[in-house]
This record gives C-alpha cells, structure tokens and sequence, in this order.
C-alpha cells in the first residue's frame, strides 16, 4: 500500500480533477482512491488487473486505486471491440477485469461465463472474473465497517509487497500483433516528475488533456504530472475544437495536452480567437510529427506556442521544446536530463533512460533483444540501450527526426499495425489477398489504406461493416480499393 497516496499529498482542498460539472478535490481523491483500494477482491499481490478505461473520474479513481493496492494493471480504451479483448486477453492472461457498467455486455463473450470461466493462461486463480466500476463503487460501502484483515487466506505475505508495481502498456512491434510493453510505476512516476520539472508545472495550472490517459503520454504527462504538481486536471473527452474553447475559458486553463492532428482543428475553427486562450501558457503535442506549418498557424492565431515532446512506450520522453528556451528550427526538442542517446550505422535512434520498460510479454512469450532477470518470473529486463524505429540527427544537443523504419501507420497518433488490419481483414471469406499501407495526410497524419483481392462481389460498406466487428472504429481502413492485382512494393516484409 502507500503506491500512490503519499504522492497525493498537497492542499487538499485544492481541485484535483475537473470532469464537465463534476469536480473532485484532493481531500476527496485520496479517501476515494484507499475506499476503493480496500474494496477490491482480496487477490494476492500477484493477481492482475486489466481495467477498461472511458476516461472518466472513477475509471481513473479506479485505476490509482489498483496501483495502491500494489496490483499490476493493464489499462486499455472503452472502444475496443470484443474481437480485439480477446486478442488482448489472449496476450495477458489477465484473469481480473473491471469494465464500465455499461460495457459490460459488450464482453460477455469474453467473460461469457464470468468467474467460472477456465483461463489456460490462470496462474493464480482456475476462473476469470469480471467487475464493473459499481460493483466496486458499491463493495466498498460494504466493507467500510471492517478492518483489512492480515491473517486473511488471501492476504499477501509480507515478503511479497516489495515486489515492483507494473502498469502494462499494449503497443506493437515492426511485426505481428500488439504486445504488452512493461513500465513499472516507479517510471511513471519518474516520468511524471520529467513533465512537471521540464515544463515548469505549477499548482495554479489548469491543464486541459485531450488524450487518453490509459497512453503512456495522457498518463504522466497529464494525470501524473497534475497529481505530483498539485494542479488541476481538466479533463475533455470526445475532445472538439468547441469543448476546448469552452473549458479553455471556463476554468481559465494554462497548459493544453494533445496530439499533433488536433491542432489544425483548433486552428481551423471559425470561433478561435487570441482571447479564446488569453489565460494559456503553451501547449504540449506528442505521439507523432509535428509539422512546422501547424505549430506556426497556431501560434498566428491564438498566440499560444506549441511545444513539441518525442517518447515513446518503451523509452519514456527523450526530447522536448522548453517554455523558456529557443530551439532550432526544425527541431523536436532537447534532450532531456539523465536521457542518453545516439545514432546507430543506420540512422536509427538508439536510447538510454532510467525510464526504459522491463520488457514485452507477447502472445507466445517471446521476449527478443532483452535479458532475462530471476527477480520477475515470466518477464524480461531491458537492456541498457533501446534501439528505437525512429532515424534521427543530432545537433547541438537537439534531436530532429528524419523518418521511421517501422511499418506503423500513425492515425492522429495512433499507432496501428497494418498486419493486424490486415488478418481482419482475411477473416472476409470474399477477401483472397490484402495488402494495408498508410497514406499521408494532412489532417490525421496518415490514412490507412487497403487493396484487396475479391473472389466473390461484395461492397466497400459491407467490408467496412464486417471490420467494425473485428477492430476499433480508428483501425478500419479508410480506404479499401478493390484491385485485380497488388503491386509486390507494397508487400509487407
């Protein structure tokens, strides 16, 4: 215990959280994040969490109380489909799931017979089970009149509590499906701690964070770093230029978290003006390039500089524009303190941190590139050095980015692997042969793009209805092109 709440720890009266009406003091997140830590299941310190987020106040109550119980957890999106859980179950083995209330039926085929379901990949426990936020919300009013009891049969033995706290991230690798990429919380922290020193966060900041914060970046460097500093975090879910503006001026916000395609919106929008964000400070634009042109129309029309940070799930934040310094043109940032990096022969960006993960957990536990360590069964240590897909330069202490040898396709920063469009893509039975590339685009970044081979007629619509079932509403091609013949360059490797 004690993970998370000693660094909840400032005026208490302060305003922690601000979701649409509803607003949530410090006072009130520390007694709501130990009720509901004491309310979850009495599993051993070993059983795992996954936990759908919907970016709401109790999803994120939810999941710091998980991390002060001492659980690891894995943290996913409400938008999922239940072909994509089962994917993801497939790869964690997660045996505990806590859901929004009103998702609960959309996973009944993965938790189809709740806690009597037979789990394989169960080390701890011969069922799985699923919660929703209330029946956690509710338990914890039930066990309010009792004491933790030590001597419980599922209690943890003492020994095991100084076992590290894993938070999981899915990411993906160059190829084949998402793996769980391992971050231990005391990264987190760290990391939250980079956000909070580098840029200067202050515990009269309001900032606004448009992404989703189960994302490495969403998780430090707007939930962990508002928690650490002492500010207020606003939280905008379905962001749209309008909720910005709106919150903007509302709660007079100083700082505004979100990803590069989201800017031009702002920018775009007619009812933007200086005075919209006459109380901002700058903003922050991570998870993809940020071009040149966008920063500079931003700036022209809200006089807010837009500052831009490069990291990644595996290294943590590497480099980053800083509020009072001047960076080359071009640049993506500094690099920052205890950050080590260079280039390898073949321009890829190499990196040392203290924040490096632990490692990935895939579906046939294939753990290449990293070393083995007794002290995490099942897991592997990073190496010192993390070979990254990105092919940069360096100058003067600044890192500018010249490329990616990755097949990703990065959709308004998300990261999405074509062969996974693609097999849902095969599961077509008119579909013979499929290729999926990404293509630029100047208002998400990049589009994806699949050509396919048909045996038998069938519409763009009914294909497109058909992937809905298997993948999240942003994998879905946007385009699907019906050819005779793909070309061999567009093969994947």
């Amino acid at each position: 215990m004690g993970n998370v709440l000693c660094h909840v720890n400032h005026n208490l009266e302060h305003t922690a959280i601000i979701d649409g009406q509803e607003t949530l003091t410090y006072s009130e997140l520390r007694y709501n994040i130990k009720q509901l830590a004491n309310a979850l299941p009495r599993y051993p310190l070993s059983q795992k969490y996954g936990l759908v987020m919907d970016q709401t106040v109790m999803s994120i109550q939810l999941f710091l109380a998980i991390l002060e119980k001492g659980h690891a957890v894995l943290p996913v999106d409400n938008k999922q489909t239940p072909a994509e859980m089962s994917r993801i179950q497939q790869i964690s083995g997660i045996t505990t799931w806590v859901v929004p209330t009103q998702k609960k039926n959309t996973n009944v085929n993965l938790f189809e017979r709740n806690e009597r379901m037979e789990s394989e990949s169960c080390h701890n426990h011969d069922h799985m089970s699923l919660y929703t936020y209330d029946d956690i919300y509710h338990h914890q009013h039930q066990r309010t009149e009792a004491k933790q009891d030590i001597n419980h049969k599922d209690a943890q033995p003492q020994h095991v509590q100084a076992q590290p706290t894993f938070v999981y991230q899915l990411t993906s690798g160059t190829t084949g499906y998402p793996k769980m990429a391992c971050v231990s919380l005391q990264t987190i922290i760290r990391e939250g701690h980079v956000y909070r020193s580098w840029f200067q966060y202050a515990a009269s900041d309001h900032i606004i964070a448009t992404i989703p914060l189960h994302h490495l970046y969403g998780m430090t460097g707007a939930l962990f770093a508002s928690l650490l500093t002492g500010s207020t975090l606003v939280l905008c879910r379905h962001p749209t230029p309008r909720k910005v503006f709106k919150l903007s001026e509302t709660y007079r916000s100083t700082i505004l978290l979100s990803v590069p395609s989201f800017y031009p919106l702002l920018s775009d929008a007619h009812t933007v003006q200086q005075k919209t964000f006459q109380h901002m400070r700058f903003a922050i634009s991570a998870g993809g390039p940020l071009p040149q042109h966008v920063s500079r129309q931003f700036k022209q029309k809200t006089n807010v500089t837009i500052l831009e940070l490069y990291g990644s799930t595996e290294t943590g934040a590497v480099a980053a524009h800083h509020p009072q310094r001047k960076h080359l043109e071009g640049s993506n940032g500094f690099i920052l303190p205890d950050v080590k990096v260079k280039i390898a022969k073949d321009q890829s960006l190499v990196v040392s941190s203290p924040s490096l993960f632990h490692g990935y957990i895939t579906v046939d536990q294939e753990k290449e590139g990293h070393d083995r360590t007794s002290d995490m069964p099942g897991m592997m240590k990073a190496k010192q050095w993390h070979k990254t897909d990105d092919l940069a330069v360096l100058h003067e202490q600044q890192l500018f980015l010249k490329g990616r040898k990755t097949t990703f396709i990065n959709v308004a920063g998300r990261k999405v692997n074509p062969k996974e469009v693609e097999a849902a893509c095969r599961t077509i039975p008119e579909i013979v042969d499929v290729v999926v590339r990404g293509k630029e685009d100047q208002l998400h970044g990049e589009i994806i793009v699949a050509e396919v081979i048909l045996s038998a007629y069938k519409t763009v619509r009914e294909m497109k209805t058909a992937l809905r079932k298997q993948l999240a509403a942003y994998k879905i091609p946007h385009q699907i092109l019906i050819v005779e013949e793909i070309k061999k360059s567009w093969k994947q490797s």
